[in-house]
C-alpha cells in the first residue's frame, strides 16, 4: 500500500489559472509547515486526516482532469512524476516521523 495519495483535482474547465502556493495552502486550509515539496508542477502536502503515520497528498498544478475514466496515456508522465515524487517525499517524512 502506497502511503500517499495521486489527488487530481477537478474542475470542469481546463482554463482554470494555476493557484500560487498560497492558493493551495487556503484550498486545503493546510500550515505552511505541511506544504512538504511544491515545484512548478506538483504540490504535496499532509493530509489533514490520515489513515497512516504517512499520508501525502501529491496535487498537479497544471492539469486539471474531470476524472479518472478522463486520464488518456498522454497522462503516463505526470502520474510516473507523481508516483516517484510522493514516493520520496513518503520515505523522507517516514524517516522524520511524520512531522
Amino acid at each position: 500500500r502506497t502511503p500517499f495519495t495521486l489527488f487530481i483535482p477537478t474542475n470542469s474547465t481546463s482554463t482554470m489559472p494555476t493557484p500560487s502556493p498560497a492558493v493551495w495552502q487556503t484550498f486545503f486550509n493546510t500550515p505552511p509547515e505541511d506544504v512538504l515539496f511544491q515545484d512548478a508542477e506538483l504540490v504535496v502536502i499532509r493530509d489533514r486526516t490520515p489513515r497512516a503515520a504517512v499520508h501525502l497528498l501529491v496535487i498537479p498544478r497544471h492539469q486539471h482532469i474531470r476524472g479518472v475514466e478522463t486520464l488518456t496515456s498522454s497522462h503516463g508522465p505526470l502520474l510516473e512524476r507523481m508516483g516517484r515524487v510522493g514516493a520520496r517525499v513518503a520515505a523522507e517524512e517516514a524517516g522524520t516521523g511524520g512531522k
